[in-house]
């Protein structure tokens, strides 16, 4: 979760049970073994069956990923330019609108990954069964989108003509 998104209310309202909050920014986490026993040691601690991510569609980051006149101070900025998060159609400004979607979407999906590609943490919710999934908030129609959901509608509106 990125603390730039004030998400807290929003999670503790639409997820069930207690939630346990790990953030950073552009929700672009770095998993070094330390970080991964502790949150290991938590999961244990307090029998959590399940690890999200949370994103908002709005965040700063994911509006400026396509920006040329970001500024690249921040890790994430410099993640979120790399060509890995891009797809091929994402430089035609006609379909702007799409590209945050699939940003927010393929970021999301990147995170998880690497959570789960990790030797530790990754490992070990595997062998329990965790469940790690991640979601996006939009905060105009205060709702949660599984990532997929978000990575349909980008490409569905990557689609449709802007005429």
């Amino acid at each position: 979760m990125c603390p730039t998104d004030g998400m807290e209310q929003p999670i503790l309202n639409h997820f069930k049970g207690d939630a346990f909050f790990y953030t950073s920014l552009g929700a672009n986490f770095d998993f070094e073994f330390i970080e991964q026993s502790e949150i290991w040691n938590l999961i244990c601690e307090q029998r959590i069956e399940m690890l999200v991510f949370v994103t908002a569609m709005n965040n700063v980051f994911y509006n400026h990923a396509l920006d040329k006149n970001t500024n690249l101070d921040f890790i994430v900025n410099e993640q979120l330019v790399k060509p890995n998060y891009m797809y091929k159609d994402l430089n035609h400004s006609e379909v702007f609108f799409s590209n945050n979607y699939l940003i927010v979407a393929q970021h999301l999906k990147n995170q998880k990954q690497r959570l789960l590609s990790t030797s530790f943490l990754g490992n070990r919710l595997q062998e329990e069964k965790i469940l790690v999934d991640a979601y996006v908030y939009q905060h105009e129609k205060m709702i949660f989108t599984n990532y997929l959901e978000i990575e349909k509608t980008g490409h569905f509106l990557n689609n449709i003509s802007s005429n």
